[in-house]
């Protein structure tokens, strides 16, 4: 039996013990655990050769950048060069949230080192509006990179494969799975189980710190962010 979508959602409610759905929707699964954690390990683990598209300009102040292009369904990079001088330095990925909670809070001004795309609602593709941090105090461009590869799959029916090996569709499946078990705050040993089988290196790239004796981690410990409220 191909591990689709059916087959994935079967092993994620096994793993969280919500056989007959009463816990989370089937959209729920799909929607806000299974295609996130499929994004979020493709953009990690995931890479090919990049294409320059364009440069977009970043004014003194800017906390968002808003680029002309439609981003959904293209796994980006970005970059960051200063225009003035030419000096380059790479971008780091983090969290559009986060981002969006230091610019409110400590409000650091300097050359942006950390960026994220704001999630739509569907599924989690990003979109044209990027938050960068810390706050721009001079002009600078963003280079956008575009993978030249299709997109994460959307899986919107059962017989739905992921873009993936077999191997790393279960990987995601339990990272899916772990983080529903977190957000419905089950039983220390059910989260446990969800990532037990797990190698070390996957869950240090996820960050996954749910301790092993017993003891319920928050949420914010075991995602690695404080999660605000989107805000434009």
């Amino acid at each position: 039996m191909p591990y689709n979508l059916g087959a994935m959602r079967s092993h994620f409610r096994f793993l969280i013990r919500d056989p007959n759905g009463d816990a989370l929707t089937n959209n729920e699964v799909r929607d806000n655990y299974l295609l996130p954690a499929h994004q979020e390990y493709w953009r990690r683990f995931v890479r090919f050769p990049f294409l320059t598209l364009f440069t977009q300009a970043v004014a003194l102040g800017d906390e968002l950048v808003v680029f002309p292009v439609a981003l959904f369904n293209t796994e980006i990079e970005y970059c960051l060069r200063d225009i003035g001088g030419g000096n380059f330095a790479g971008l780091q990925r983090d969290e559009f949230n986060r981002i969006r909670y230091l610019q409110e809070t400590e409000g650091a001004t300097g050359a942006p080192s950390i960026y994220a795309p704001m999630r739509s609602s569907s599924a989690g593709a990003a979109t044209t509006t990027v938050a960068i941090y810390p706050i721009a105090d001079a002009a600078y461009s963003l280079d956008l990179y575009v993978e030249p590869v299709a997109a994460p799959a959307t899986l919107p029916f059962d017989s739905s494969v992921l873009t993936a090996d077999p191997v790393s569709a279960r990987y995601v499946t339990r990272l899916a799975a772990y983080r529903a078990a977190v957000d419905l705050r089950l039983a220390p040993h059910i989260v446990r189980a969800t990532v037990e089988s797990l190698p070390r290196w996957l869950k240090t790239a996820f960050n996954i710190q749910h301790g092993f004796d017993d003891k319920p981690v928050p949420k914010e410990a075991s995602v690695g962010y404080v999660e605000q409220p989107d805000r434009v």
